[in-house]
């Protein structure tokens, strides 16, 4: 009992952030270390959701309609749905099943770790909506512009023909150009597609 109550102060000369209650002798009861354990175990799961509720929802960027931010594990089953759209999807090699969705979700997660930037998840001011990517990428493939920065988006079809990647993607120039220093970004895309 003494080893909790002292892993368990604030700081020293405070009160035990969670007291245990005490049997007439002094010594600390079962029940009170129950009580204690179930206490600490909820504290600990709050702080670890509001500190991972923090870290997954940074924003980088905020245009007048959307708002440009770190990924969240809800994006993977809209993003799913984005990258199995026919129409979405006509001038890319192929659609994506769910497993390479979300081969796709950890290879973005790792490029903002690795980079600190990347394609960011996109949503909708207006409701809060995810619809899809605006973002930088590096690429490396056979092509005499190569390796290099890319900026790149997929919205899903709804939000199609409202200016919206456009409004991202000259945020994301912007971003790129006066906060991470970029000197040199492509954008490219496949000659059929005349959109």
């Amino acid at each position: 009992c003494l080893i909790s109550r002292l892993l368990f102060q604030w700081a020293r000369g405070r009160k035990p952030l969670f007291p245990l209650s005490k049997t007439g002798s002094g010594e600390c009861s079962i029940d009170g270390i129950v009580v204690l354990f179930g206490k600490v175990v909820r504290y600990l799961y709050f702080c670890r959701t509001i500190i991972f509720y923090r870290r997954s929802m940074k924003q980088y960027i905020e245009t007048p309609r959307l708002i440009l931010r770190d990924w969240k594990e809800e994006d993977v089953e809209p993003f799913a749905r984005i990258n199995s759209d026919e129409q979405v999807m006509e001038y890319f090699l192929k659609r994506l099943d769910e497993k390479e969705t979300l081969a796709f979700y950890r290879r973005i997660v790792d490029e903002f770790a690795d980079c600190g930037f990347g394609l960011y998840a996109v949503e909708d001011k207006a409701d809060g909506t995810f619809i899809g990517y605006v973002g930088f990428h590096h690429f490396d493939f056979d092509a005499d512009f190569a390796p290099g920065l890319e900026i790149g988006w997929r919205l899903r079809k709804e939000s199609w023909g409202k200016g919206l990647a456009t409004e991202a993607a000259l945020a994301c120039l912007e971003y790129g150009r006066d906060i991470l220093g970029l000197k040199e970004v492509y954008s490219f895309t496949s000659l059929p597609n005349k959109r």
